[in-house]
């Protein structure tokens, strides 16, 4: 009798099921709902229903013999292939760019809306003043903003790459167009990378995803640094892609130095990314050298160049901080602020678990936000590697790229939290490459039905993100939270300082009783982080009174002020009925603790509205002797502790700036006298 022939065995390569299993750990069965907090329950609903209503009956649809829809995946093939390389990079760059820009008026108005762009506009705003840094000013609490040291002197914690990059923008009056032009290179660079790794189709299909995908769209609208670290990321990738197929050895090595300059200039900007970047850029090149031993040269060489390229980073950390390694991180907020498991500046322990849970939250958070598909990104990501038949040196790079950009910023006790996971985002390009090359992998793979339906499912999610609202999902979605947010800060505050005629002036911009209190603390000595952390547990009236008593007392040294303040601050402990302030931040025990000069703080909130100081920072005129000056001044409101300015600004006309909302009208900014 005759045995049955076996079924063909599924083989999966060694590194795609390490990537699924860790693809599906940390962020397709939600780790984060074993979190108290961290699960995306509402996502799992969503998509959930979404996948059933949009995905189903296309997948069903394809199932039936219509020529014309199983013809559309090939058609659209073909058009995308129709253009020359060149004019389809030009294409999708300048796409990008547009749809970026148009999403910066739209979503920001064209302004900064964290304290981390203010802080690096700033410092530009400085380096075009022929200064690395300004001398502090006296008054430093009515001027500061976080993010910016202000002590000795005065520029921000971020590497000197950031500021520099974003002070060409500054130079041509049009900052908030720069990152739009990095992003459309970069997205004419994912295109080279996934074509000479994967050949031409997929190549510009994965170009198409990435210009079509909201988080670098919304991102390369913003001023962050993250847009030109992933631009350099992807340009280190498309010499290494080049460096691969070389043809001489003369050749190979002038790509090598191009890629260690990219690397340099990224570590310029955001040093933890480019050693991840180095690490795994360099194991690939291991890779290939392995196999061709003298081109272990092209690596001192790449060196070389990548000393090259961070030499301004070294320098100016010489120049501001005193030694070429100790970063302005350190100087703001301490060595809890370096990697690892540790009490971090907020004075919260930083643990393993703690770094899991943020590892499964930015994953989970990357699966949402990064396509804006009524299907998980990742899922897709998972169901093309299962299709996988052999696993490339590329294939490894993109994954590990990922996962170390992961590991890194787990082991980094901030949660860094902007268009979702911001801290992943250097591994962005990567992500949309392994997305972008599913539905080829499942066609490959299984064939028949699969050869259309995979690539209709693609193009089914591409629709639906762009086409239909859906509430807080999708593109039209993310962007309608992100134009809903941080209105405060896309007030033009210049505009109505003109409107109010004001010359020879100090404006006073007036922020929540939560900022003004941290200022005052930070103007009686306390760090960055010991305000932080006095603010987010000590009782707001307690803190009110500590902090005034510690400006009373002028001949004290700022520690002695500062240790004083901290030894007199209650701690919140709420009672039975605490108050509820205006501001959600300000933390009352109960009537008890109000005092009159903290009823008036809460009073002033009720009359003004509170708006970022950080706005009136980037509008300051900065004088040959680097101090601020200029026919109009902004300063931070204090309050009854404004009077302290009169000596040096008492001969200007003072006025409040404060926002406003008329009853269904959008908010604005009131600039009036004093």
């Amino acid at each position: 009798m005759s045995e049955r022939p076996r079924a063909a065995r599924v083989e999966i390569p060694p590194v795609a099921v390490a990537a699924v299993v860790f693809l599906v750990v940390f962020g397709i069965f939600p780790l984060p709902l074993l979190v108290p907090g961290g699960g995306p329950l509402g996502n799992v609903a969503y998509w959930a229903a979404a996948s059933l209503l949009t995905l189903g009956p296309v997948l069903l649809l394809a199932a039936l013999p219509l020529p014309w829809l199983r013809a559309l995946p090939a058609r659209l093939a073909r058009w995308l292939d129709r253009p020359s390389p060149l004019v389809f990079a030009l294409l999708v760059g300048g796409a990008f760019t547009a749809l970026s820009v148009a999403l910066a008026w739209y979503a920001y108005r064209f302004a900064p809306t964290t304290a981390d762009e203010i802080a690096q506009l700033w410092h530009a705003h400085i380096l075009l003043h022929g200064r690395l840094t300004l001398p502090a000013d006296p008054n430093a609490e009515f001027f500061a903003v976080d993010n910016v040291i202000d002590t000795g002197r005065w520029f921000s914690q971020f590497p000197i790459g950031g500021p520099l990059v974003l002070a060409l923008g500054v130079l041509v009056h049009a900052p908030w167009l720069l990152d739009p032009l990095l992003g459309g290179g970069t997205a004419a660079l994912v295109y080279h990378v996934a074509r000479r790794a994967y050949g031409e189709t997929q190549g510009r299909a994965a170009a198409a995803l990435f210009a079509l995908a909201p988080i670098p769209l919304l991102m390369s609208a913003s001023y962050m640094n993250h847009v030109p670290v992933l631009f350099l990321a992807m340009l280190a990738l498309a010499g290494l892609a080049e460096w691969e197929r070389a043809p001489t050895r003369r050749r190979g090595r002038w790509i090598a130095g191009g890629i260690g300059l990219a690397l340099g200039f990224m570590a310029t900007i955001r040093p933890l990314d480019a050693v991840v970047v180095s690490t795994v850029v360099g194991l690939f090149q291991l890779s290939v050298i392995r196999h061709d031993r003298p081109r272990w040269r092209d690596l001192a060489v790449q060196a070389a160049f990548g000393a090259v390229g961070v030499a301004p980073l070294l320098y100016t950390n010489w120049a501001t901080t005193g030694g070429i390694f100790h970063f302005a991180y350190e100087v703001m907020w301490g060595p809890g602020h370096r990697l690892g498991f540790h009490v971090d500046p907020q004075g919260v322990a930083h643990t393993p678990l703690r770094a899991l849970v943020l590892a499964a939250k930015y994953m989970s958070e990357l699966n949402g936000y990064l396509l804006g598909w009524p299907v998980p990104a990742l899922v897709v990501a998972v169901a093309g590697l299962l299709s996988m038949r052999r696993a490339s040196r590329w294939d490894a790079l993109l994954l590990g790229l990922l996962g170390a950009q992961l590991l890194a910023y787990a082991l980094y006790w901030h949660d860094g939290e902007f268009l979702g996971p911001r801290f992943l985002y250097t591994a962005v390009g990567a992500a949309v490459i392994l997305v972008a090359r599913a539905p080829f992998l499942i066609a490959e793979r299984w064939g028949g039905y699969w050869r259309f339906g995979a690539p209709l499912a693609a193009l089914t999610g591409i629709a639906v993100a762009w086409l239909l609202p859906m509430g807080a999902y999708g593109a039209l979605g993310l962007a309608n939270q992100v134009r809903a947010s941080r209105d405060t800060f896309k007030v033009d505050l210049a505009a109505a300082t003109s409107a109010a005629h004001a010359h020879h002036a100090l404006v006073f911009v007036h922020e929540p009783f939560s900022g003004r209190l941290i200022r005052r603390l930070w103007g009686v000595g306390f760090t960055r982080s010991a305000a932080d952390e006095a603010f987010a547990h000590g009782d707001a009236c307690s803190v009110l009174e500590a902090v005034r008593a510690a400006e009373a007392d002028t001949v004290a040294e700022p520690a002695q002020r500062a240790a004083a303040a901290a030894a007199r601050i209650a701690t919140y402990a709420p009672g039975a009925a605490p108050i509820q302030a205006l501001d959600p931040t300000i933390h009352i025990s109960s009537a008890r603790s109000l005092t009159p000069a903290c009823r008036d703080e809460l009073a002033s909130d009720a009359k003004f509205g509170g708006m970022p100081f950080g706005l009136g920072l980037l509008l300051e005129t900065i004088g040959p002797d680097g101090r601020i000056g200029g026919d109009v001044v902004y300063a931070a409101d204090l309050g009854a502790r404004d009077s302290v300015l009169r000596a040096r600004f008492g001969d200007r006309a003072w006025y409040r700036a404060y926002s406003e909302r008329e009853p269904g009208g959008p908010l604005k900014v009131v600039v009036e006298p004093y």
